[in-house]
Order: structure tokens, then sequence, then C-alpha cells
């Protein structure tokens, strides 16, 4: 795939997360760093405002890297990319376009699977089921998870302890497992439409995802339960 071709579908895929913001970009390798705009590509993953984001002209390199490392730290915090995730803040900063389209990459399959757990509820002719719950890209702001910190006297022992830090933990798989539907409400409506197993650990590769999802729309007309689209 030449870079031309990669510049045109990243900067489409860019500017559809950018929509809401009314921002859109003509060359997303040039024009990432510009202005406001990782701003608010950032925010269109995190659903927060961050005032450190400002408009990224007249910097310096060294400012860009730091703002570059702010990003980075962001989506890792929001669960939006793995935490062992590495990104060269120099070369993304120069716009090599290895550096870019790699963590693009990684934010493009963020959204590949995001759609892969909606894919059957989205699918459904019932129009009455359809408009239950809005279908958006950007998660709801939310105010920060409280951290439980348990007052411990001196008389309540080491079982004690230990019984708090296990209620802790415990509440934060709890956590863990509705966090999506706190950024996303109706979540768990589209995804309980799925025949399919949506376990994380079972996730399919971003190509098999986009197979299962095209067969599944073809699906949804006559013609279209004839045929089997697979990719060898």
């Amino acid at each position: 795939m030449t870079i031309r071709t990669r510049i045109h579908g990243f900067t489409s895929w860019t500017n559809m997360r950018l929509t809401p913001f009314d921002h859109s970009l003509s060359n997303v390798l040039m024009d990432l760093l510009r202005g406001t705009n990782m701003k608010y590509f950032l925010q269109s993953f995190t659903g927060q405002k961050n005032d450190k984001f400002t408009s990224f002209d007249d910097m310096t390199k060294e400012q860009l890297q730091t703002r570059i490392k702010w990003m980075l730290n962001e989506l890792k915090s929001n669960k939006i990319i793995p935490n062992d995730v590495y990104l060269d803040t120099r070369l993304f900063a120069i716009r090599s376009s290895k550096h870019v389209f790699d963590l693009l990459w990684k934010l493009v399959c963020h959204d590949i699977y995001f759609l892969w757990t909606r894919i059957d509820f989205l699918s459904n002719p019932d129009e009455a089921i359809l408009v239950q719950v809005p279908f958006t890209w950007v998660p709801v702001q939310r105010n920060e998870k409280k951290k439980i910190n348990p007052e411990i006297s001196q008389l309540s022992g080491f079982a004690f302890i230990q019984d708090a830090l296990k209620e802790e933990g415990e509440m934060g798989d709890e956590e863990e497992k509705i966090d999506d539907s706190i950024k996303f409400p109706g979540s768990d409506l589209m995804k309980n439409f799925s025949l399919r197993n949506l376990e994380i650990h079972h996730v399919p590769s971003p190509k098999a995802c986009i197979i299962q999802m095209i067969n599944i729309q073809l699906r949804t007309v006559a013609e279209g339960k004839r045929i089997v689209f697979t990719v060898s």
C-alpha cells in the first residue's frame, strides 16, 4: 500500500472522529499536529476536555514531544491502547509516517473492536429497537473514580486490612466491568443482542472482526444470505 493511499485512508477515518467537533484535516500526516486538531482528536476517544492541550502551532520540537507524551498517557489511562505501547515521540513530532501510522492503526483497531461488539444491534432491522440507544464514538464525560481509602484504627488488626484490600480489589473488578457502560450508556443493551462470544480474551484479529461484520451485514438482505465473504 502506497503512502498516499495510507494518508487518504487515515485522513478519512480521522475526519470521521473529528466530525462532532467541526474539525477536518486535509492530510493527517501534516495536519494532526497543527492547531487544536490533536486536542479534539484525543477528546474523541476519552470524552474528556484537557486544558493542557491547546494549539500546537508555534511550539518547539521539545514542546511537541512533551504533548505527544501526554497524549500517549491519556490514551493508556483511558484504556484506548495497551500500557506496553511504545512511541518514539521525537520521530512522531517530526511526522515520521511509520510512527504516526503505527499509532493511528492501533487506534483504528480500537474502533474496529468497538464496532464489532455492537454490530449485531446496529444490524437489527427493527427501527424501534435501533433508536433506543444513540450510536456515538465519543464517550460521555465522567468524573474521576473515587479511590477507596478506609480509615483503619489501631485495634482493627491485619485481618481487617486484608478484608478492606480484598473489598477494594473486588470493587475494582466490578468497576472494570461497568466502565464501558458508564462511558457509553446503553452499551450493555447493544451487546446483549449478540449471539457471539464477546469476551475480550476471545476477540479475533482486526481483519477477522471486519470479515465477521461484513458477513453479518450481508445476512440482513436476501441476496447477501447466499454470500459468505472470506479473505485468504
